[in-house]
């Protein structure tokens, strides 16, 4: 048995691990204990703070949104309203219509994400943006984080054609949200040594703030939550796909993590190259760029009706109506529920004088799209035209609960059906109010007109007339009514000769602010 050189007493030797005692039990308790160090922990090695420290500066969320404040500013100097930008002011600088895009212009699909619809929703986008951006593109790298926001904007920008394709969409939130899923991808696989208390309170606020937002675009109709949905799914794809990278931190902090990496962890700090980060996010770029165009292809297919009607409305856009009507026809007989082209194809038909075909037309677009008062104003006017006065004036009395309804045009419309009815006294009343509406309501003038001749009320008719060509001194229907008077009988007007008066279609069609892309 060994001795103890403290005491001189004799002890057992025997021991369980390879540590051999030196000395007796008692005098090992006597002996001061040794402090061990803490082994680090993985999971708790980078703090929210730590990272924030990092020499790297997140300069591509910084550019995102410096884009998306310059691109605001410019629209607001042009003219557009800041608090509340119209929607042809959003078309004009890029927004997303499937009327336009899947008619060729496909790069809305990603200037939408920099265009917003007032100082409230660009603010809240971006301050969303700084509150996410900054920390994932240290741990993700500004290529990977560059990445993951354009492609989850432009899939945004997709599913939300895909679910309206009528729908004018803009703003940040897909892309946003896209930022959002690859945050909640990034912590939920671990693809960083972040502290554990920080990644569980960054994912509850990561899901808090996804499910808000969902429900309250499910809420308020006026959010996209297609683009949402279409962002976050994108998102939490590439989070899940791309590696995370240390290359961009500071030296210490890179150091800091190589002496407390441990195996098994190999996405933060570990064997993985940066060559083989970047060829992996090569593929992982041309990879998403395929997916992309088919997907954009494949909704491009599947609304033709769309596409043909687009095709119709650039050509309207560029003076050419005749050549819009056979795109018209086909989009109609791509998709016969689509009230669009229906309406397009009536107005262009009242345009070109035919309302005996434009009424059908626009009694097809009527079915599907009952509450619009446009549409009933130009189907009132082609019933008119037509010779159906009772069908008319159902239809225009729609029209006129409609605040913006054209009042000098509804009148004049009136006016000519009670003069179909021979309602003399009505339709004086009408084309009176019609012309007090509108000054330079000419024809409502020669309408009135021949009824004062027909009535035997020469000297009223020819004071119109008279006041006609006083500003128009060529107007044919002002020069023929005053040959009848000078001609005609001062007793009796021969109904076979009087003069003629027409009804001008393209000053009474009612169109949309956005016409022809909307009509």
């Amino acid at each position: 048995m060994p001795t103890c050189p403290s005491c001189g007493k004799q002890f057992s030797g025997f021991s369980f691990g390879a540590a051999v005692a030196t000395k007796c039990r008692e005098c090992r308790k006597l002996e001061p204990q040794s402090v061990k160090a803490p082994v680090p922990q993985l999971e708790s090695q980078l703090s929210y703070e730590a990272i924030l420290r990092a020499g790297y500066s997140p300069v591509v969320t910084r550019s995102i949104i410096v884009l998306n404040v310059l691109v605001f500013l410019a629209m607001g100097f042009s003219g557009a309203s800041w608090a509340s930008p119209s929607t042809a002011d959003a078309l004009r600088w890029g927004a997303d219509y499937g009327v336009l895009t899947l008619s060729g212009q496909w790069w809305r699909l990603l200037t939408s994400t920099f265009v917003h619809f007032g100082i409230l929703h660009i603010g809240l986008n971006m301050w969303c943006l700084w509150s996410l951006g900054p920390i994932l593109e240290r741990l993700m790298g500004s290529n990977a984080f560059a990445l993951t926001y354009l492609c989850s904007g432009i899939l945004a920008s997709e599913v939300s054609l895909a679910w309206s394709p009528i729908r004018v969409s803009a703003g940040a939130s897909g892309a946003i949200f896209g930022i959002g899923g690859a945050f909640f991808s990034f912590l939920y696989f671990k693809k960083a040594p972040l502290d554990v208390q920080f990644m569980r309170r960054k994912l509850n606020s990561l899901v808090a703030f996804i499910l808000y937002n969902l429900f309250f675009g499910a809420v308020y109709l006026r959010a996209n939550n297609a683009a949402h949905v279409g962002g976050l799914v994108a998102g939490l794809i590439l989070g899940a796909t791309i590696l995370g990278t240390v290359g961009k931190l500071s030296v210490d902090q890179r150091s800091l993590q190589q002496s407390i990496h441990e195996p098994g962890n190999a996405n933060w700090g570990g064997p993985t190259s940066n060559e083989e980060e970047n060829r992996r996010l090569l593929l992982v770029a041309v990879v998403s760029a395929l997916v992309l165009v088919v997907a954009a292809l494949g909704i491009r297919k599947h609304y033709g009706a769309i596409v043909k009607f687009g095709m119709a409305a650039i050509r309207v856009h560029a003076g050419e109506p005749a050549k819009a009507i056979p795109e018209l026809r086909e989009a109609i007989a791509l998709d016969p529920k689509e009230p669009l082209p229906h309406e397009m194809l009536g107005i262009l038909l009242l345009e070109q004088d035919d309302p005996v075909g434009a009424y059908p037309v626009l009694e097809s677009a009527i079915e599907t799209d009952r509450n619009n008062r446009l549409l009933r104003h130009n189907l009132a006017l082609a019933y008119i035209g037509a010779g159906y006065p009772e069908e008319a004036k159902q239809e225009i009395r729609w029209a006129l609960e409609a605040p913006y309804e054209d009042r000098g045009a509804a009148h004049y419309i009136l006016g000519l059906c009670a003069y179909l009815d021979k309602d003399y006294e009505q339709a004086t009343t009408h084309l009176l109010s019609a012309i007090q509406e509108r000054k330079d309501f000419f024809e409502a003038q020669h309408a009135l007109a021949r009824i004062y001749i027909e009535t035997g009320r020469q000297d009223q008719a020819r004071a119109l007339y008279t006041a006609v060509l006083s500003v128009h001194q060529h107007d044919p229907a002002a020069i023929s009514g005053l040959s009848y008077l000078n001609n005609a009988s001062k007793t009796s007007p021969n109904s076979g000769d009087l003069p003629p008066f027409f009804i001008p279609y393209s000053k009474l069609t009612a169109k949309s602010p956005l016409w022809p892309y909307f009509p």
